[in-house]
């Protein structure tokens, strides 16, 4: 198989602020898998709170592309668990060539990728939509402009007033989570914690900085509200270490590595009790469309990265207040607005 790739930035409609930071524009590397008449989209989506920049992500293709050129789509066990040995530190890129090649596999087998694995007819939860740090008058009008759907995923930080989302109650009355990205300590995460469950939030996101799963377990053992792990969270091993610690993990195929790992992942989590969401960063449809093929396993979805983008490259994922509908094409099921040419 042949493997080319590119830079692509993508501008945002509006600034989106949470604890990481102020963002304007999302970067991401497409490629492309290229084997006998088939070709085969991914995408590498990297973020610095995981060690990942464009320099290490293009370093790692350029390190792997040989060994992909050795193989065919029909070793793709084997050429995965090669290239996850060769370059464990960056899951992104093993996804991002996991998604081409499931991409090529259902093109081959004229399926898309949920039919190919069985999962047609399984029913797929709605998907939230995140809101950014902002004033009290924003969001409210952000609110009242989204009454229509189902969840809000609010991102909050240490100087966010947490009875703003009682005054939030008052214009919405769907379903609230809140993602913290590390914001409290453990103490002022449970005050947090039991505040929020006066106004009905469903759901607490990473509420602690990452790093310490006993103290993760703490907040969970004394929370009202499930917890989430997101940053503490990125592959197979961390989910059996947080077995028993939290109720809920966030996979992205970032973390984990790709639809293969992330479609064990969900298996494993059933196999010890815990439940699942789907996520994702900002980006554009490829990849969003890509993971949204395993949504009928899941227990939560939050796969809304593409809906604040001036210009999407890709059609895939249909979403409509909340609804998602996946693509009948085959593979993914996306369309490169561009053609077929990177």
């Amino acid at each position: 198989m042949e493997i080319e790739y590119e830079d692509l930035i993508l501008k945002l409609k509006q600034p989106f602020q949470s604890n990481k930071g102020t963002f304007t524009s999302a970067h991401q590397i497409i490629i492309r898998l290229k084997w006998k008449e088939w070709r085969g989209y991914g995408t590498a989506v990297f973020a610095k709170e995981y060690g990942m920049t464009a320099e290490t992500v293009v370093n790692a293709f350029n390190l792997c592309s040989d060994i992909v050129k050795e193989h065919t789509p029909f070793e793709i066990e084997k050429l995965l668990n090669d290239l996850e040995a060769m370059i464990p530190n960056q899951p992104t890129v093993i996804a991002a060539i996991d998604m081409a090649l499931h991409d090529i596999l259902g093109q081959m087998t004229s399926l898309p990728i949920h039919r190919l694995w069985g999962l047609e007819g399984l029913s797929i939860p709605p998907t939230s939509i995140s809101l950014g740090v902002m004033d009290q008058n924003d969001l409210l009008k952000q609110a009242k402009m989204l009454s229509q759907w189902p969840i809000l995923k609010l991102k909050m930080t240490l100087t966010s007033d947490l009875e703003l989302i009682g005054r939030l109650r008052e214009v919405y009355q769907g379903r609230i989570w809140i993602d913290g990205n590390g914001t409290w300590n453990c103490e002022d995460a449970i005050v947090a914690a039991k505040k929020l469950h006066q106004y009905g939030v469903e759901l607490l996101e990473q509420p602690i900085p990452a790093g310490s799963h006993e103290q993760l377990k703490w907040v969970q053992d004394h929370s009202p509200i499930p917890i989430v792990a997101d940053e503490d969270f990125h592959c197979i091993q961390d989910l059996l270490s947080l077995s028993g610690s939290v109720g809920v993990v966030n996979i992205k195929l970032l973390k984990c590595g790709g639809l293969r790992r992330a479609k064990e992942i969900i298996q494993l989590a059933r196999n010890v009790g815990m439940k699942v969401m789907l996520g994702c960063k900002t980006e554009s449809s490829l990849g969003i469309t890509a993971i949204a093929h395993l949504a009928g396993l899941a227990d939560y979805i939050d796969l809304d990265g593409h809906l604040n983008l001036r210009s999407d490259r890709f059609t895939g994922i249909r979403v409509n207040n909340g609804l998602i509908t996946l693509p009948n094409g085959f593979g993914i099921g996306i369309i490169d607005r561009r053609g077929s040419g990177i």
